[in-house]
This record gives structure tokens, sequence and C-alpha cells, in this order.
């Protein structure tokens, strides 16, 4: 067994682990939560950002683990992604 920093790689792997539970625990609540709702489909597809610090800093996958514990107040962004190319100089999108 490797050491780094006092820290077994065992320990290391399973803290990752852990972090990753609470990841998909987190979005599996989230998609229960927003079943039959507007937001649905979006959650579904992780078409969403999670921040904190009142949505100043966005909570990528490798800081999980540290910033997010117990009492962390998340919020959370939708993200739109357009389907189609924007119609330039063919009137509406809607019509055309």
């Amino acid at each position: 067994m490797f050491h780094t920093d006092g820290m077994s790689c065992s320990s290391v792997l399973s803290t990752r682990c852990k972090t990753n539970m609470m990841r998909q625990r987190f979005a599996a609540t989230l998609k229960a939560l927003f079943i039959d709702r507007a937001e649905q489909q979006y959650v579904e597809r992780g078409d969403y950002a999670l921040s904190c610090d009142e949505g100043k800093h966005i909570i990528s996958a490798k800081e999980w683990d540290t910033m997010v514990k117990i009492g962390t107040v998340l919020h959370m962004s939708i993200i739109l992604r357009r389907i189609k190319p924007i119609n330039h100089g063919k009137g509406c999108p809607r019509c055309h």
C-alpha cells in the first residue's frame, strides 16, 4: 500500500467513491423532486449547474467534496441550449 502525505491510496479511493456516491444520490434526489414539473427534462439530462456563494461560484465535480458540506446552501440554474441555429434575416423563427 502506498502512502502520500499521511493518507493511504485506499483512503483516497474511498473518499472519492463516497464523494461520487453523494453526487449521484443528490442527482437522483433532484430527479425525484422535479418529476411532473416543467423543468424535469433539463434535470434528467443534467442540464443544470449548481453554485454556492449566492450563485457566484459554479461547483465542478472535482470541487464537490470540498465545497458541499452539511448545511451548504446550493443554487441551481437550468442550462438552456439552442436546438436550431438562429434564423438570420428570414423573419420570425416561429413562422419560418
